[in-house]
């Protein structure tokens, strides 16, 4: 028998919408303009190389072992010579992209205590950006490193220490911002408000619940559910220009 119980409607959960008008025009993220002192280091070496061409060996190495030991050699050319040059530029224009990204990411609002939520943002943001600066810097240091031990300008023995202390302060570096600040702020201040309010619900827009794709949603750049820091938005189409971009350049490196 079919019941004669009326159907209920079921009370859902209230979902509000918090933005900040003025978010963007917060000092939000640190100046691209600190990306000149890597171009100047670029610069340096480009100018160093030339002038010792000459004198670079004519086989140089590329590879070294467990026991940094050089097993592998290339042929002196300019393509192999300058190949650190053109990382340097390629992970610089990455970083540059990653600062800019900063300020146009999609805002995290907490109705419930709106400000302590754009302080919390503001602090993370302005903080990653200054460590996407520093870590670019000093990868910028490590392949000219790498590069001047290549054409024998650099003893090895001097080399070594300086990549493992630089590849060692940036993994440091990021897991202590991560554990000091959390996912977009989140552990710099507490709130004691408990209110079932949340964020607009959106968990169909979220595939394996960790890719974000929205083709309504026009911010190319979203907060991850899941780790620190941020990803793109897959419904929008300029996500799908960036990774046709980056494999044409892959490919013509």
């Amino acid at each position: 028998m079919k019941s004669l119980l009326p159907m209920l409607p079921i009370a859902l959960e209230p979902s509000i919408i918090a933005v900040d008008t003025g978010f963007r025009k917060r000092n939000i993220n640190l100046s691209s303009n600190w990306f000149l002192i890597h171009v100047f280091i670029i610069v340096v070496g480009i100018v160093t190389v030339l002038l010792n061409y000459d004198l670079i060996p004519d086989q140089i190495p590329i590879h070294y072992n467990s026991s940094w030991n050089v097993d592998g050699y290339a042929a002196k050319s300019y393509s192999s010579v300058f190949m650190p040059t053109i990382m340097q530029v390629f992970l610089i224009l990455v970083f540059i992209f990653e600062n800019w990204s900063i300020r146009r990411v999609k805002q995290q609002v907490q109705p419930t205590d709106p400000n302590r939520s754009i302080r919390q943002d503001v602090t993370f943001r302005r903080t990653w950006s200054g460590f996407m600066i520093t870590a670019s810097f000093l990868i910028v240091i490590l392949l000219s490193v790498v590069q001047l031990n290549m054409i024998s300008l650099l003893n090895i023995n001097f080399a070594i220490p300086i990549v493992l202390i630089i590849i060692a302060f940036i993994i440091l570096y990021a897991l202590a911002l991560s554990f000091w600040a959390g996912q977009g702020g989140s552990r710099l201040e507490q709130s004691a408000d408990h209110s079932n309010f949340r964020p607009v619900h959106d968990d169909d827009k979220w595939l394996l619940g960790m890719i974000y794709c929205n083709r309504k949603d026009s911010n190319l750049i979203v907060e991850k559910r899941f780790g620190v820091g941020w990803g793109l938005n897959f419904g929008h189409p300029v996500c799908w220009l960036i990774f046709l971009g980056i494999i044409v350049l892959l490919v013509v490196v």
